[in-house]
């Protein structure tokens, strides 16, 4: 039991150790970017909105897909897509879609971070930092790219009077403190009320916080979670025929997760039911029970 508890202190500090690197790394990231004052010159409309960003990475399709159904089903907000992406034929895509929808695009800084959790905090940090100050929203948001809406959904009132909204995810217990952070993917703050909090993207894994989950720190401490609403997330079977077992993450019953779109390239293994089940969204039928 005594050399348990020495390998877990050990381990702890080893963690800590890592978060003051990926903190130097961080630091790194955001000073090789400007502020990106520009974009309110030639984007005014996104000047005091309510503005989700999405974090782009190598998939032009899911982003195509995303805004063509953002189109139809967020009407009170607006999108920034943000991207990523390593590879430069990549950018070029992703940024041919978004001049074709009309939507705002921002390519962030080459990001040689490996670690896909770092990775995605970086690109969440330098949003956060180097672009919104120059935007001001009203609120705003970070929304995985293979999260797609396929029913009316308000986001500006999910968030409502709470500084932050979107999925809970306990963390350890540790000396009688329950940490917690919201899920990275769908995650909703109130601007005005949360940036003198000095929000942290980065993850804390030696108390078991994923990616954003250094903003229990930072904010989440300050909340009380018992108080506050948060997103649904649900695993729902799939009615569509020839889906099998096949499982969807629903979120607030209008979003669909797909998942690691990202590491998979073109879908092309479930590419069948993947249509299957957009034809179902487009036609505004019901595909899972």
């Amino acid at each position: 039991m005594a050399l348990r508890i020495i390998k877990d202190r050990l381990d702890r500090f080893a963690r800590r150790l890592r978060n003051v690197r990926n903190r130097v790394y961080m630091y790194r990231y955001l000073a090789s970017g400007a502020k990106h004052d520009g974009l309110a010159l030639r984007h005014p409309e996104l000047v005091g909105s309510d503005l989700t960003c999405v974090i782009a990475f190598e998939q032009a399709w899911a982003i195509e897909l995303l805004l063509e159904l953002w189109a139809l089903h967020v009407p009170d907000a607006r999108i920034l897509v943000c991207d990523n992406s390593n590879h430069a034929d990549a950018r070029h895509a992703i940024r041919a879609v978004c001049d074709r929808y009309g939507v705002p695009y921002v390519g962030l800084p080459p990001n040689t971070r490996r670690h896909v959790n770092r990775s995605h905090a970086q690109a969440m940090q330098y949003v956060h930092d180097r672009i919104l100050p120059a935007l001001q929203p009203r609120t705003f948001g970070f929304l995985d790219h293979d999260c797609i809406p396929f029913r009316r959904y308000e986001l500006a009132k999910r968030v409502g009077s709470q500084l932050a909204y979107g999925i809970y995810c306990p963390g350890d217990r540790i000396g009688g403190v329950q940490y917690w952070y919201l899920w990275a993917g769908f995650l909703f703050f109130d601007y005005q009320a949360t940036r003198r909090f000095g929000l942290d993207f980065l993850y804390d894994f030696s108390k078991n916080l994923d990616t954003a989950g250094m903003n229990y720190h930072a904010l989440y401490r300050h909340v009380d979670p018992a108080q506050s609403r948060f997103a649904d997330r649900q695993w729902r079977p799939c009615t569509v025929p020839g889906a099998g077992q096949e499982r969807l993450q629903i979120i607030d019953d209008a979003w669909w997760h797909i998942g690691g779109i990202g590491y998979k390239g073109d879908h092309t293994a479930d590419r069948a039911l993947l249509d299957a089940i957009l034809a179902r969204i487009r036609a505004g039928e019901p595909f899972y029970a």
